[in-house]
């Protein structure tokens, strides 16, 4: 007879010491490792056999233990390489922005999209950084009991509960980078397109039951998907940060971000609603259109005053006086139907805009 101790936190955060029994049997002529009372269980090395214990396993155990436990300090980076999630290097994030450079611990993972297909993420470990046996423990539950099936079209998964996220690896620019380095170099078309983006993507979040008060610039980032012969970078717009992102079936009181700035509701009450991102997503819009805005208006295009006319229904004081994400997102798309006879510009940027209801 073979004895296992192991780590197990209760309820209440309690670490407690248990010692298993762990018999050699054999089966179909084959010698196994299993734990006494635990089914689910066999292996033919005690390795195997501790990564096999499902979350039915732990039930039953805490059952034997009189305890609310769950699985801890067993999840181990074999663990989670059998659910193909890898641990990367720790990289140095907003590589382009010398001033805001840090590190962090990234990990590599597959998700199954709705149609089928699998395709490679990178998990940004979130901020402020967990404990990395917490992480990796959340990362597997995740993968393992969840399996979120993710449209096609959200370049994010937010599935931990304190939030990280994750998006294909890829080149690129932060959004902030791109409005100081090249605002003059867009035009009005372009900047449409990426407010409409930015409503997408926060419909998305929203429609995940996610809420978010503090969407920010330095909360995107713009993926180089292509480039032409002629130099035009193909960007798509991707939600990168998990700043201030809360779960709303989990708690919807929020301390993570300043809010004052952000929502003044938020700061008030800190509690999260849906129309609570409305109010920076309208103070974003006003930065991206900010060379088109200070022109006299006069000059100004239909598009622009509809832009206008939005922008200062989302920063009213009461969050229920503003629009909905998606009637935001609706208003958009009908603003850039009044785009598409413009004529062809020569900006060095295109960035892809998505039907969301198609």
């Amino acid at each position: 007879m073979l004895f296992l101790t192991i780590m197990l936190e209760s309820e209440h955060g309690e670490l407690i010491l248990t010692r298993l029994n762990i018999q050699k049997i054999l089966e179909n002529d084959m010698k196994l490792y299993e734990i006494q009372g635990i089914i689910f269980s066999k292996s033919s090395t005690i390795h195997g056999m501790i990564n096999k214990i499902t979350s039915d396993s732990i039930n039953l155990l805490s059952g034997i233990l009189e305890q609310n436990i769950e699985l801890n300090k067993l999840i181990i980076n074999t663990s989670l390489a059998q659910n193909n999630i890898y641990e990367n290097e720790i990289e140095i994030r907003n590589k382009i922005i010398i001033a805001n450079d840090h590190k962090t611990m990234t990990y590599k993972g597959e998700i199954t999209l709705f149609d089928g297909t699998k395709q490679e993420v990178e998990i940004v470990e979130p901020s402020p950084a967990m404990d990395s046996d917490d992480f990796r423990k959340k990362i597997f539950e995740e993968f393992r009991f969840k399996m979120r099936q993710l449209p096609v079209r959200l370049p994010i998964a937010a599935v931990l509960s304190t939030p990280a996220l994750m998006f294909p690896a890829g080149k690129g620019y932060n959004l902030c980078y791109i409005l100081c380095n090249y605002q003059h170099s867009l035009d009005f078309v372009q900047r449409i397109k990426i407010c409409s983006s930015i409503c997408r993507v926060f419909s998305e979040v929203l429609a995940d039951d996610f809420y978010h008060g503090g969407i920010l610039a330095e909360h995107f980032y713009c993926q180089q998907i292509d480039e032409s012969e002629t130099g035009v970078k193909t960007m798509e717009l991707m939600f990168a940060s998990a700043d201030g992102l809360v779960d709303s079936r989990i708690e919807k009181r929020t301390n993570m971000i300043d809010y004052d700035q952000y929502a003044p509701e938020v700061s008030f009450t800190r509690i999260l609603n849906r129309p609570s991102g409305v109010f920076n997503t309208g103070k974003l819009f006003a930065r991206i259109l900010q060379p088109d805005l200070v022109k006299e208006e006069k000059s100004w295009p239909g598009a622009l005053k509809a832009m206008k006319v939005l922008i200062d229904k989302s920063v009213r004081p009461n969050p229920y006086d503003r629009p909905t994400i998606d009637g935001m997102v609706i208003m958009c798309r009908h603003i850039l139907t009044l785009l598409e006879l413009s004529p062809k510009s020569d900006c060095k940027f295109n960035f892809v805009h998505y039907n969301q209801y198609d």
